[in-house]
């Protein structure tokens, strides 16, 4: 019941926003979230834990590699499935933008 309330509280207030000022605000959080996040995911982006994750260098996508071995785009701020890759048989620990 509480997360109902917290949802409808939320929709509500989406609802009633400008958005521009949404926009504004999404680009705000994605640019802090690329500079302060690096290793730390979500661990919903696998069925295995998450090794690490990073944006890509215009901020419209963000990677995640793990221990089942895929690496995973996703489109920001959606946080929608775009390609999925297997890296490796094993663990991927860490990957980079080239």
């Amino acid at each position: 019941p509480r997360a109902n309330q917290r949802l409808d509280k939320e929709r509500r207030q989406r609802a009633l926003e400008d958005p521009l000022e949404m926009e504004e605000r999404v680009d705000r959080y994605c640019q802090f979230l690329q500079k302060n996040l690096t290793a730390e995911v979500s661990q919903v982006g696998d069925e295995r834990p998450l090794t690490q994750g990073k944006f890509s260098p215009d901020a419209n996508l963000f990677c995640t590699s793990s221990w089942s071995g895929f690496i995973k785009l996703w489109k920001v701020p959606t946080c929608e499935p775009t390609l999925t890759i297997r890296g490796h048989e094993d663990r991927c620990n860490t990957i980079a933008w080239h």
